[in-house]
């Protein structure tokens, strides 16, 4: 502005010697020229104005997203320092996991050696363990054996006044007072007495008597429920708590005692010195016949003795105590 002041001065002073006309005139293009400069300048400096506050703009929301991506940098060392610090406690957790594996692994080998030593024990054990097995089998064997050759029975009946008998078709009764004394068995209409005698004592019943083959020797002796086989003559002897069953060398029915419901039945092959007796069990009747000269039982004897059904079983390696389901 000072510097326009002393230009009008100057104007002023030469006014004087200009034409007013034309001094006008230059004055008003002098003026016309300054304000234009002046506009044109203030546009410009709008204008750089406005350019200057969007490159602000643009500087701010630059510096805004770098500040914002500084934060996340941020973050995400924090999180790589994190991963840092849990991969370096897995990696000294690796080293103690590596050292106590290597220490389970000397473990594992020294079990490995001990189940090594403990196999072989095993099976110098289990050896003996066979050997023993085969001891005690044999052992077995004759406790079977010495079962098939002797025994004690262990009959049983109720208590009642009196027991009914059941002898080659017949059936009569016998007191129990008769019983507790001891009871020698006769054969009907015969009046043929045989040695068996029976006998009561509580509601355990006692048998004694000898068995002989046509021979005359003795294949089975029993003396109140304990019995004896003689196995030289191919007798087989079973047995439980209702009865007892012996065969003969021809698999036929020698005697047989079966108790049910306090009735006695009783079945045998009995010989004197002239005769033999075949009582078939059941409703038969009893046959005699001449004892024959050469010790042999005729074919018709045998279908006779043959019609007394077995009802234990005699065959296998335990069969002691079975029943046939189907007597036979």
């Amino acid at each position: 502005m000072v510097l326009f002041r002393i230009y009008m001065k100057k104007q002023m002073e030469l006014i004087k010697e200009i034409d007013i006309t034309l001094v006008l005139g230059i004055l008003i293009l002098v003026i016309g020229t300054f304000i234009g400069t002046y506009l044109i300048n203030l546009s410009n400096r709008r204008s750089n104005t406005k350019r200057i506050n969007a490159l602000e703009e643009n500087f701010f929301a630059q510096t805004k997203k770098l500040s914002m991506q500084s934060k996340e940098i941020e973050t995400i060392s924090g999180n790589i320092l994190e991963i840092s610090k849990d991969i370096a406690g897995i990696a000294g957790e690796s080293s103690v996991t590596l050292k106590q594996n290597q220490t389970i692994s000397d473990e594992v080998l020294s079990i490995s050696h001990g189940l090594k030593v403990t196999i072989d024990q095993l099976s110098s054990v289990s050896s003996s363990i066979q050997n023993l097995n085969r001891v005690n089998n044999n052992i077995l064997n004759l406790i079977r054996e010495e079962n098939k050759e002797k025994g004690e029975l262990k009959l049983k009946v109720k208590h009642a006044k009196s027991y009914s008998f059941v002898i080659g078709g017949n059936l009569f009764q016998v007191s129990r007072v008769e019983l507790v004394k001891g009871y020698t068995v006769i054969l009907p209409i015969f009046q043929l007495r045989i040695p068996l005698v029976l006998r009561i004592e509580g509601t355990n019943l006692f048998v004694s008597s000898t068995i002989k083959n046509i021979n005359n020797e003795i294949t089975i002796e029993i003396i109140e429920n304990k019995w004896s086989l003689n196995r030289n003559h191919g007798f087989s002897v079973n047995y439980d708590e209702s009865g007892i069953e012996i065969l003969n060398e021809h698999g036929l029915v020698s005697f047989q005692l079966n108790v049910k419901n306090n009735i006695l039945s009783i079945a045998m092959i009995h010989y004197t010195e002239d005769h033999v007796y075949i009582v078939p069990g059941g409703k038969g009747g009893v046959n005699i016949d001449s004892r024959p000269e050469d010790g042999i039982l005729t074919e018709e004897m045998k279908n006779k003795a043959s019609l007394t059904k077995r009802i234990f079983v005699h065959h296998g390696d335990f069969y002691i105590g079975k029943r046939l389901e189907n007597p036979m």
